[in-house]
């Protein structure tokens, strides 16, 4: 509390999204109430905005101040796979697309085991929310989210979020234009009585060209195809990825019962 008895206090929203779910309502309304008596009223009113965190939202807020380089990267292959989609969608073809997301596969499991152990003792219940977090942040573009450690702030304005949060550029104020002067209209000479003004046709535009129209068309042939293969290769991406984390999901339950019987037959 400073000298006169106002409350100081630097609002990091960063902080307060890796306050623990069960702590984070009174932190949060403790910062509003404090912001208000600072006089900051419109801060208080978009912090009182934030909801509480869900436990796979603070683990990859609490991962992305522990691992900045596991959320780094994984918010970099994000980057990947969209421009590479885009490439692909745009006629580069599929090589490179399935390159990105082998290594956007190995990013993920990475994220979400060193998200695990950030929870600590029984992280790994909620493993398959953490992938499906992690699912619906990269379909969205948050991997600059995970980067920042602001999973959950998605209702706050760029302009709302407060110190420790990535500030938005500042605009560039252009030079106002000086007015341009106004143009004298010039006076034709005035023509004989006996001449007549020459009259010129307008230009013909000349016909297109068949083979060029051809060619067009072949273009735009082969670039459709390509787009529907690279939509096609995404699709089954998806779904070996959905797969893949199914089967996930049955060995380690498979592993849990088999762990429940090995301390059964070792108990008394």
């Amino acid at each position: 509390m400073g000298d006169d008895g106002r409350v100081s206090v630097d609002v990091d929203v960063r902080a307060l999204l890796r306050t623990p779910p069960e702590e984070f309502v009174a932190t949060r309304d403790a910062m509003v109430k404090a912001l208000k008596a600072e006089g900051r009223a419109e801060d208080a009113a978009a912090l009182k905005r934030l909801r509480r965190p869900r436990v796979a939202e603070h683990a990859l807020n609490l991962l992305a101040a522990s691992r900045p380089d596991v959320a780094r990267r994984w918010a970099d292959h994000v980057d990947e796979v969209e421009a590479a989609q885009s490439a692909a969608i745009g006629g580069a073809g599929a090589e490179r697309l399935r390159s990105v997301t082998a290594a956007f596969r190995t990013a993920t499991a990475e994220l979400i085991d060193a998200a695990v152990d950030e929870l600590g003792a029984g992280g790994d219940t909620h493993r398959n929310e953490l992938l499906e977090l992690a699912r619906r942040l990269a379909t969205a573009g948050g991997g600059h989210l995970v980067r920042s450690g602001l999973v959950g702030s998605e209702q706050l304005a760029e302009t709302e979020l407060f110190a420790g949060a990535p500030e938005p550029a500042p605009a560039t104020e252009r030079p106002a234009r000086a007015p341009k002067p106004a143009r004298t209209p010039r006076r034709r000479p005035a023509a004989d009585a006996d001449e007549e003004a020459p009259s010129e046709p307008p230009p013909r535009r000349p016909p297109p060209d068949p083979a060029a129209l051809r060619r067009a068309r072949r273009a735009a042939e082969r670039a459709d195809r390509a787009a529907a293969d690279a939509r096609r290769e995404v699709e089954q991406l998806r779904r070996e990825l959905e797969a893949a984390e199914g089967r996930a999901a049955i060995a380690e339950a498979a592993a849990a019962e088999a762990a429940a019987a090995l301390t059964a037959l070792d108990g008394p």
